[in-house]
C-alpha cells in the first residue's frame, strides 16, 4: 500500500500502480468486505461491536468505490482522497 501513496512510483510505474490498484479494489469488494460482514455479524461486544463492525465495514466498501469511481472521471485529488480512507 504505501508504494501506490508515493508520487515517486505513481510516475515511474503507472501501469503497475494500476495493476495494484485493481488487486486492491477486487480483493476489497470480493473478499475482505462480504468476509467481514460475515464476521460483523458473529463478533464480540454485543449490538455495539456487531453494529461498529458492520458500519466500518460498510464504510471500507464506500470509500473504495467512491476512489475508483473519482479515478474514472479522472479526479485525481478526490481519488487520493478517497484511497486514504479506504486503506486507513
Amino acid at each position: 500500500g504505501l508504494t501506490q501513496f508515493s508520487n515517486l512510483f505513481l510516475e515511474e510505474n503507472k501501469k503497475l500502480h494500476r495493476i495494484i490498484g485493481k488487486v486492491y479494489v477486487y480483493n476489497i469488494l470480493v473478499i475482505n468486505v462480504p468476509a467481514c460482514f460475515v464476521l460483523g455479524l458473529f463478533s464480540n461486544g454485543g449490538l455495539i461491536g456487531i453494529t461498529g463492525f458492520l458500519i466500518q465495514d460498510i464504510l471500507w466498501a464506500y470509500f473504495t468505490i467512491r476512489a475508483v469511481l473519482f479515478i474514472k472521471k479522472g479526479n485525481v485529488t478526490d481519488h487520493k482522497s478517497y484511497m486514504i480512507l479506504s486503506y486507513a
